[in-house]
């Protein structure tokens, strides 16, 4: 071990006196007094990597974007300003939040231009020959297809009908009665037209009868509204369509973008006839009765080219959302729809049986889902909000001749998260097509099908009941449209005829 030297001068002797006098003091010196305990300071909380809920794998940042969207939607107590803020530019684009540049003079006209380019819609259209479609409809509505006969719910089968033996019997004879009357005034060779418009006459015979006759044993029957050529519009987002999204930058020659995983989707459908009610559907199964933990979901494997859909564009967009009935009609659920298939004939003749069958079911489920989709905004939910209840409706898919019944239970509309952060599936129950009859001949209406006659009983007397909740819980209490009434029946007051008196003179 080393020593250090140091000198021995005057001045070094003077402070080691110094600091031996400062060391000797201090040892004498009692303990300092304790000193008080410091109060406790008061943190901002620490904001958490993800928004409350599950995310999946959605980048934390983005996650974020979505929250704050929903909060947004939250504070907008009316539902016609959610529908028009759903279809904002800025809504849809969900861009990058940019502080303002004060060095750019035209940055809102830029920011705009960005919101406009990226709020690009993919188009869906009715019917896609494609035939491919089916899978390609499932995986966008995130649907579960269950076969009716091994899948069907007790609460499509544990409810009583009074006397159904006794209305098969006579709506075979009005059916029966309805189609001679037609089969003899119908020309000998019907085109396109024709053949939806008799379809269409067939779809009000069989609603007004069922109807009728079902009213004394459904309550809600006698107050329903029936609607004919119906238009149903909707708009959704859909995980797992990898898109482009233009950042800004200040140098407008510099491209930079954002790579997202969802794609706004759009849908337009005209039903021929629909039944509504101001009670919905008991829900068929329970919320998480189908899981994407316990049930394979729909995958998408390739590109959305490879299934015949066109490119997403900005000019897509819809103007609207429409649900089959305006905002503030009380007959906002709906129990049964009714859809002419008559323009899938070709594409059956073309591409086989196969294709044909699979593109009226796609058609179908599409078709129910966005008309679900629309009912559910219009009570203040959207793929932003989420729903908090199922919804559920029942779709009639028919030629005339023959006949196929679907059962649709919307979950959930927060399609935008993957399986992992949103397990939930929208299950479809389905039957196969089965012919109503055998043919019209020689005046009668051969070998009529018991089990369609029956499943159209069974379709319209499927009881709608009040919830116990209430179906509009994101709305504050006491706001538009929160509550709704009947139309008043209008009052024909019978004119009265003065007596005219003739005065003689």
């Amino acid at each position: 071990m080393t020593s250090l030297l140091v000198k021995n001068t005057p001045q070094t002797a003077r402070y080691l006196h110094i600091l031996k006098r400062y060391l000797s003091s201090s040892l004498k010196q009692n303990t300092l007094p304790d000193l008080e305990p410091l109060e406790q300071v008061a943190y901002p909380p620490i904001k958490p990597k993800f928004p409350e809920g599950t995310w999946g794998k959605m980048d934390h940042k983005y996650a974020w974007q979505w929250q704050e969207l929903k909060e947004n939607f939250l504070g907008i107590s009316s539902i016609q300003e959610r529908l028009s803020a759903l279809l904002k530019n800025e809504n849809m684009s969900m861009l990058v939040p940019v502080k303002r540049d004060w060095c750019v003079h035209n940055f809102d006209e830029r920011i705009q231009e960005l919101n406009q380019v990226s709020a690009t819609v993919m188009d869906i259209s009715a019917v896609n020959e494609h035939p491919a479609t089916l899978q390609f409809r499932e995986y966008i509505t995130k649907t579960l297809l269950l076969p009716w006969k091994d899948f069907q719910p007790n609460a499509l089968k544990n409810f009583t009908v009074n006397n159904i033996d006794t209305l098969i019997s006579e709506l075979k004879q009005h059916i029966s009665d309805h189609l001679l009357l037609q089969h003899e005034i119908r020309p000998v060779n019907l085109t396109l037209e024709d053949k939806k418009y008799q379809c269409q006459l067939l779809f009000r015979s069989l609603s007004d009868f069922l109807i009728a006759k079902l009213g004394n044993q459904r309550e809600y029957l006698k107050t329903s509204q029936f609607d004919e050529k119906v238009l149903v519009r909707a708009l959704w987002s859909r995980h797992g369509f990898e898109r482009k999204k233009k950042i800004y930058v200040h140098d407008p020659d510099v491209t930079k973008y954002d790579i997202v995983q969802d794609q706004h989707m759009a849908f337009q459908s005209q039903f021929d006839a629909m039944i509504k009610s101001h009670l919905p559907l008991t829900e068929f199964v329970p919320r998480d009765a189908y899981l994407t933990t316990s049930q394979a979901a729909p995958k998408l494997p390739y590109r959305y080219t490879t299934y015949g859909q066109e490119k997403p564009l900005t000019k897509k967009k819809p103007k609207n959302i429409l649900a089959g009935h305006r905002l503030g009609d009380p007959c906002e659920f709906g129990l049964v729809g009714l859809l002419s298939t008559l323009d899938t004939e070709s594409i059956e003749k073309k591409l086989g049986p196969k294709v044909g069958k699979d593109c009226r079911l796609s058609f179908g489920i599409t078709s129910v889902f966005s008309w679900l989709t629309a009912q559910a905004c219009y009570q203040g939910f959207s793929h932003i909000v989420d729903v908090a209840y199922p919804l559920a409706s029942q779709l009639i898919l028919s030629d005339g001749h023959k006949f196929s019944f679907l059962a649709y239970q919307l979950n959930t509309l927060e399609l935008w998260k993957d399986d992992e952060g949103n397990p939930l599936l929208n299950p479809c129950w389905h039957t196969e097509e089965m012919p109503l009859y055998h043919s019209v001949e020689n005046g009668q209406v051969r070998e009529f099908n018991d089990d369609v006659l029956r499943l159209l009983i069974q379709t319209f007397a499927m009881p709608a009941t009040d919830r116990g909740y209430n179906m509009k819980p994101t709305l504050p209490a006491g706001t538009d449209l929160q509550m709704t009434d009947f139309i008043p029946r209008k009052v024909f007051v019978p004119p009265v005829i003065e007596e005219e008196q003739y005065i003689v003179s």
